[in-house]
């Protein structure tokens, strides 16, 4: 699949990972910080991800957030429990779209603008 496209930020604590991302949005580079950051919660045994995506640079569309919805679903299965993707007002139709399409594919995730809010949820039992 290749090296990720992505200018990557991590941090984790013991139960949560968070990811900022920068850089040019495209399928093939959403498939790949995927693979990456997935491969990275497995090696540290992190269920829980913070997805920051204020870095982003342009938007593949809502066939791309489809497309990507099912190929993350079968990454999450067995290891991570929650997702929040952080993302800017702009993006809100795409960004609940893809919301939408993970959910049905069966990934617990829910996208946020409101940073507070998504540390919260990620936090909280439910």
């Amino acid at each position: 699949m290749g090296r990720v496209m992505y200018e990557i930020f991590f941090e984790h604590n013991d139960d949560m990972l968070y990811v900022k991302a920068s850089g040019e949005q495209t399928l093939e580079n959403n498939r790949r910080l995927a693979l990456y950051i997935t491969e990275k919660m497995k090696k540290l045994g992190i269920k829980k991800l913070f997805l920051d995506s204020h870095g982003f640079i342009g938007q593949p569309g809502t066939f791309a957030d489809y497309d990507l919805a099912d190929f993350v679903s079968p990454l999450t299965i067995g290891g991570i429990e929650k997702i929040a993707f952080f993302h800017p007002v702009e993006t809100s139709e795409y960004s609940r779209f893809f919301e939408t399409a993970a959910r049905n594919k069966g990934i617990n995730i829910r996208a946020f603008t409101l940073r507070e809010k998504a540390e919260e949820w990620l936090k909280s039992e439910d």
